[in-house]
């Protein structure tokens, strides 16, 4: 079972039993395989591990996302552990991509021209080396659903956009649609809890004997 030094900063994961709670195991990394989770926990509560899951490398290369925890192994010995708080503990850093939509909006005069729509979404930073593996991260953010927001450009209103707590200004656009903009106040610090979940379908093909 691979592990990390004691001392070392965990975070929660929330499985269908509970808390789980994860660090980086001690490198193992070499170019063809990255870090990997180990997962540890304290099934009956009474402030100890009693179990280790090997959770296997960062899920699409972002820090602190684990995705499966793997098979549950028995410890030797229960090991301790202090509760600290979320400000204390590891984080990974949220991170704005912004694009540029040109384009007419269904009910427009035919002769209006066509508007400007800068959208923001918001998601977790990726590892600039997922897996390991010696190239860049593609998209070095992981979008996550909802979180973003759309404004029409024009010159009769602010260009404000709220994402992630963050508003920022969008003051026009550069070459190559590169877009201008100033942060009216950043995003603070949050907890966010992703869920996953996997969805299976079965299709049927009907087959047709002839008579």
């Amino acid at each position: 079972m691979k592990s990390f030094a004691a001392g070392t900063p965990m975070f929660g994961v929330y499985s269908l039993t509970g808390w789980v709670y994860c660090a980086v195991a001690e490198t193992t990394a070499s170019w063809w395989a990255g870090d990997e989770f180990v997962c540890y926990e304290d099934i009956d509560g009474d402030g100890r591990f009693e179990s280790a899951m090997l959770s296997g490398a960062p899920f699409l290369g972002v820090p602190l996302f684990v995705f499966e925890l793997g098979e549950r192994r028995a410890l030797a010995e229960p090991a301790p552990y202090t509760v600290i708080s979320g400000a204390e503990g590891p984080s990974v850093e949220f991170a704005l991509v912004a694009t540029v939509q040109t384009r007419r909006l269904p009910g427009m005069l035919a002769e209006a021209p066509p508007v400007t729509m800068v959208t923001v979404k918001g998601g977790f930073r990726a590892s600039a080396d997922p897996g390991g593996v010696g190239r860049a991260a593609d998209p070095p953010t992981t979008p996550i659903a909802g979180w973003a927001d759309t404004v029409v450009l024009g010159p009769e209103r602010p260009n404000r956009i709220h994402v992630l707590g963050a508003e920022l200004e969008i003051l026009g656009l550069g070459e190559d649609n590169a877009v201008r903009y100033r942060v009216i106040s950043s995003a603070p610090a949050q907890v966010e809890r992703i869920a996953m979940s996997v969805t299976r379908s079965t299709t049927y093909t009907p087959i047709f004997i002839p008579g």
